[in-house]
């Protein structure tokens, strides 16, 4: 009776927990939500977002952009291929390098997931400061680059791989397995719930705007187009007629760095 009463106070914590995790679900569900129901909404009524496309001064900027040279295109099955050979490869990269440090870890799927997530953004950071560090040093990129580039990303792959890397320098991050527990339960389903919330809103903002809004085509975008089109003219991307120069390029490099293999 005494064991019972003692493991019963956190069971009602974690109950208590989880009935406020699926308020707080509730709470952000309701509040992203808005974005694509507003999205969707402007679809059905045919009010695609047409401001930024016609606005003079991003006409201006598009204006300044270099002729895009016909002999970088590649057939469109070749393009998907080599886009895919430039995103999966850094991502492959720096999950072989997490696995790496969190190999004292449990692997359970709760741990794959933390390690797949931390991949991509990691990988797609540092894909783009290895293509930077490439224009600061040599200038356009050539055959040179495709080769090196996914030689780095390979060399990393095979130093990490399990058989090799010994560190476990994450191993107190994860004792145990504690995926069932109430508050680990509706943890998942929150992010569940927002990860599927920004998905809907993404493909409503997409499919309104391919392009994308006013930041995506006048500073993002436009800056990625500007490093992948000038060559050894890259630094003219940082001009003063254009705007917010002083923005990181961690987006813009990496989106060029995709579009040097893809070729468009």
């Amino acid at each position: 009776m005494d064991q019972l009463q003692k493991t019963n106070p956190p069971i009602r914590n974690d109950r208590r927990r989880a009935i406020l995790a699926v308020g707080l679900i509730a709470i952000v569900a309701l509040v992203a939500v808005r974005l694509p129901i507003r999205t969707f909404r402007d679809l059905v009524r045919g009010d695609a977002k047409q401001g930024a496309q016609v606005h003079p001064r991003l006409l201006e900027l598009e204006r300044q952009l270099p002729e895009l040279s016909a002999e970088s295109s590649n057939p469109p099955v070749q393009s998907i291929g080599l886009s895919l050979v430039a995103l999966l490869l850094p991502c492959w990269a720096a999950y072989a390098v997490i696995a790496a440090g969190m190999q004292g870890t449990h692997r359970t799927r709760t741990v794959r997931a933390l390690q797949l997530a931390l991949a991509v953004g990691t990988g797609f950071g540092l894909s783009s400061c290895t293509y930077f560090l490439w224009l600061v040093l040599f200038d356009r990129p050539d055959v040179m680059f495709f080769v090196l580039d996914a030689l780095f990303w390979c060399l990393l792959i095979v130093i990490f791989s399990p058989k090799r890397a010994n560190s476990r320098f994450l191993a107190a991050l994860v004792e145990s397995d504690n995926s069932d527990r109430p508050i680990n339960r509706a943890a998942l389903g929150t992010f569940a719930t927002i990860l599927l919330v920004a998905l809907a809103g993404l493909a409503g903002e997409a499919i309104s705007a391919p392009d994308g809004g006013w930041d995506a085509r006048a500073i993002w975008n436009l800056r990625a187009r500007y490093l992948f089109r000038s060559g050894d003219a890259w630094r003219d991307a940082f001009s003063d007629s254009f705007d917010h120069t002083d923005y990181p390029l961690l987006l813009p490099a990496g989106l060029a760095r995709v579009w040097t293999f893809a070729g468009e």
